[in-house]
């Protein structure tokens, strides 16, 4: 709708994040004030040991985590697409109505604040979607605040499934749906999972 896809471009994002069309520089909806919300952080984390696979593997293998990763971050953006909705007022009265897309941008990083193997994306998504009458105007959030282990959960089940059929990856039991790889040792998980100070 915007002309934007791609690799993120700095200038474009930081635009976006303005609600400024960063193609014509027309305003999308209201001016953002300190007192509005510009976006929202949504991050995608794969387990301890799928980043420790990845962060051991042969390149064959990281490409083929890298992918899967990326796709199961793809279906669950595409679920809070599919779920995403503006409100605003009809003759008083405050309609919800679907919302034609989102505009999201996708930071994928591979290490911890802590610099241990941390695949994890994280989606800005623009408080700007386009409502039905052609306006654009702010995404009512609840649904990303209230859905959050949802999405985490959809992400999850779809990074195992990929994994499941690029390399044959075996999995623990599920639990509040997250689990860890079966065969992937836990003093080794617990290795890349601490702080090393120095010397």
């Amino acid at each position: 709708m915007l002309g934007l896809s791609g690799e993120v471009d700095d200038e474009d994002f930081l635009a976006m994040m303005d609600g400024i069309d960063p193609v014509d520089g027309t305003l999308l909806g209201t001016r953002h004030t300190d007192r509005t919300v510009r976006g929202f952080d949504v991050t995608c984390s794969a387990p301890k040991s799928v980043s420790v696979l990845y962060a051991v593997g042969d390149e064959h293998v990281r490409r083929q985590v890298l992918d899967a990763h990326d796709a199961a971050v793809a279906a669950a953006l595409g679920w809070i697409e599919d779920h995403a909705h503006c409100r605003y007022r009809v003759n008083g009265e405050i309609w919800t109505v679907d919302a034609d897309g989102l505009i999201a941008a996708a930071f994928r990083q591979h290490t911890s604040r802590a610099h241990d193997p941390q695949i994890h994306t994280h989606l800005v998504i623009a408080n700007r979607v386009a409502a039905p009458d052609g306006r654009w105007l702010a995404l009512d959030a609840r649904t990303l605040k209230r859905d959050q282990r949802t999405i985490s959960a959809l992400y999850a089940a779809g990074l195992r499934a990929e994994l499941t059929t690029r390399l044959g990856v075996r999995w623990k039991p599920v639990e509040n749906g997250l689990a860890e790889m079966a065969d992937a040792p836990t003093e080794v998980l617990a290795e890349f999972s601490k702080r090393t100070g120095p010397g």
